[in-house]
């Protein structure tokens, strides 16, 4: 019965090839305490880099409720044509300007985000200031 599960079809062929190698080797993933999915290399898609952009600066999503809201974000970002950059930039903009954050400010801020202009120096806007005077 401990292998059994082993004959029958998972969810993802991925995960079944990791928990074969690892058992070929004498190793049982579970008590690893590892997610035998995330030991298997995955093939860079709009969705997953979408997904790794997030998780740079929110974290990897640990809870099922945090992986939802991660992935209703992802979906609508990935619905709006939005690249792994965009993403980032959007995710710099919200941490940037609000003091604590969500994953879902992304998509409420996004083309905000897209659309910031860089401000001038302190220096830049004196001189611009300086210039306009007559």
């Amino acid at each position: 019965m401990g292998g059994s599960y082993l004959k029958q079809k998972p969810k993802g062929e991925a995960v079944s090839e990791a928990r074969v190698s690892l058992r070929e080797r004498g190793v049982n993933p579970r008590a690893l305490g590892t997610n035998p999915r995330a030991m298997t290399e995955r093939t860079p898609t709009p969705r997953t880099e979408a997904w790794d952009a997030l998780a740079e600066f929110f974290g990897e999503p640990r809870t099922k409720t945090e992986q939802a809201r991660f992935g209703k974000v992802v979906r609508e970002l990935l619905e709006a044509g939005a690249t792994a950059d965009e993403v980032r930039r959007a995710c710099e903009y919200v941490q940037r300007t609000f003091d604590s954050p969500s994953v879902f400010a992304v998509t409420a801020w996004f083309s905000v985000a897209q659309n910031e202009k860089p401000k001038p120096s302190a220096q830049q806007q004196a001189l611009d200031q300086l210039r306009r005077q007559p």
